[in-house]
């Protein structure tokens, strides 16, 4: 047996940090989704954004930035979402500007 596999210890450890937050989070009525992996915590949340649209009947939303969403890819994952539209303040235009700045005047020189 090797003395550095702690894959074991990791699963153990991190299972209980699970359930303690996930314990924390609903004692304030905060929904808690848990993913052991990036491809099932992105499709977790791609499922969520389109159940979310269905059930509401909205087809635009918009988001704020999030490092970890950045991480796992679900920004570009969620414009790709047939029937809704995404406002993303982040977008860039050509020209490096935001895009929700594409409007505003030039900067005097």
């Amino acid at each position: 047996m090797n003395e550095q596999y702690l894959s074991r210890e990791n699963q153990l450890y991190f299972g209980k940090r699970v359930d303690i937050l996930k314990r924390v989070f609903e004692s304030r009525r905060i929904n808690f989704y848990s993913c052991l992996s990036i491809q099932k915590a992105r499709d977790l949340v791609l499922q969520l954004v389109s159940q979310f649209c269905d059930e509401n009947r909205m087809n635009q939303i918009g988001f704020a930035d999030s490092v970890t969403l950045h991480q796992l890819g679900v920004f570009t994952e969620i414009t790709k979402l047939k029937n809704v539209d995404v406002c993303n303040p982040f977008e860039r235009l050509p020209d490096g500007k935001l895009s929700v700045f594409s409007d505003a005047p030039p900067w005097p020189t």
